[in-house]
């Protein structure tokens, strides 16, 4: 019989985080993984909120008023089938103050930082923690700050496929800062396109 797939964010593997293997996205977010080189000062850092709610709740920019107060998920799928029902309804009209959307607001972030393996060898400390990154406190000091929890499995304080005879040794992270050349500090999505980013619904391939 069928089994249905567990989405791979919820893995432990993943570390319940979202695999980013969109090449355009790293070619602009982080030039040196396609490059190869090290400059260290051209990876750039982004946080992202994404905002559900009726198009009528959002002014020129930012969040909605009033908030949203259920859970991200919940707002997503009631809105594809509100959004579907009111085109169903209306197929004449090209607009709909109660349309559900989706707006990612990007922040840049502010401070470069490092976060480096306690084992780690000096030159490779010097290298993740150059361009006045701030040094995250270590494995030993309690565990990986939030932003690296993603990468070290807790049960072990060792990276995510340490035990699996990687031959490469995780060293530690350097997390960019500023906006990339050209960055929208807004994005309007449906709340399909989120969902389908999710793998919760079936992918319509631009259709």
């Amino acid at each position: 019989g069928c089994k249905a797939r567990v989405p791979y964010w919820k893995t432990l593997a993943a570390g319940e985080w979202w695999s980013i293997d969109d090449t355009a996205l790293t070619s602009v977010v982080a030039p040196i993984v396609n490059s190869g080189s090290m400059n260290l000062k051209e990876l750039y850092g982004l946080k992202m909120t994404l905002h559900c709610a009726p198009k009528k709740n959002f002014g020129a920019g930012g969040p909605p008023s009033p908030a949203s107060s259920e859970p991200l998920v919940e707002c997503l799928k009631k809105g594809v089938e509100t959004n579907a029902k009111l085109k169903a309804q209306e197929p004449w009209k090209m607009y709909f103050p109660d349309e559900v959307i989706v707006v990612a607001q990007f922040e840049e972030i502010e401070q470069k930082e490092c976060y480096t393996m306690p084992d780690a060898h000096p030159s490779d400390i010097k290298a993740l923690c150059a361009h006045g990154s701030v040094k995250m406190a270590d494995a030993k000091a309690g565990g990986a700050p939030i932003s690296y929890s993603h990468l070290i499995n807790p049960a072990t304080q060792q990276p995510f496929g340490h035990d699996k005879g990687d031959s490469d040794v995780f060293q530690g992270v350097h997390k960019g800062a500023g906006f990339p050349k050209g960055t929208l500090s807004e994005v309007v999505l449906s709340p399909q396109d989120v969902l389908e980013a999710l793998d919760m619904i079936v992918q319509s391939h631009g259709r």
